[in-house]
């Protein structure tokens, strides 16, 4: 599996006489699930291989399917944009707990600072909170985030906070 540290994607080719198979996306997880999975099929075409997953890629929110004009369908993955507009966030206690997550689920980091944050807010076009430190003051005192110290202001999602998000993402079809 190589793994693209500048764009924190992780990805599996598969070469086979003339066609070729990669599954790219920013969770380590989901690309070995997905591989397992396909590695229990035999496909003589690639377009066997793509109508199989192509329905769970484009429902999974990780990625859409893409058609490039000739009927050759590929994955293409999911932008922070994209990810953050699906969830119609009213207040920037919402859109923080869902960058959060962008940085600890999506993107495999082992937790987030505020510069973390208020580097997505830019990255997905919104206007950063007034004042990161409140907002993540009371992530953390309503059970949805912890504060890890190590290093100083470092933050975890907690079961709560994922469980949250999650929730919200399912809730949209």
């Amino acid at each position: 599996m190589d793994e693209n540290v500048n764009s924190g994607q992780y990805q599996i080719r598969l070469r086979k006489d003339n066609w070729e198979l990669e599954i790219s996306a920013p969770e380590k997880d989901f690309v070995l699930n997905e591989w397992e999975r396909l590695a229990k099929f035999s496909f003589s075409t690639p377009g066997a291989l793509l109508n199989n997953i192509s329905e769970r890629i484009s429902t999974d929110g990780l990625a859409g399917v893409v058609e490039n004009g000739e009927g050759v369908r590929y994955a293409k993955p999911q932008t922070l944009v994209e990810f953050i507009r699906r969830f119609n966030c009213q207040s920037n206690l919402e859109k923080t707990l869902v960058l959060g997550y962008w940085c600890e689920i999506k993107l495999g980091q082992p937790g987030f600072t505020r510069d973390d944050i208020l580097a997505k807010y830019r990255e997905a076009k919104e206007q950063p909170p007034k004042n990161i430190g409140r907002d993540l003051g009371l992530l953390v005192s309503r059970g949805l985030l912890l504060e890890s110290g190590q290093p100083a202001e470092m933050y975890e999602l907690t079961n709560t906070g994922i469980h949250e998000v999650e929730q919200k993402l399912s809730g949209q079809s």
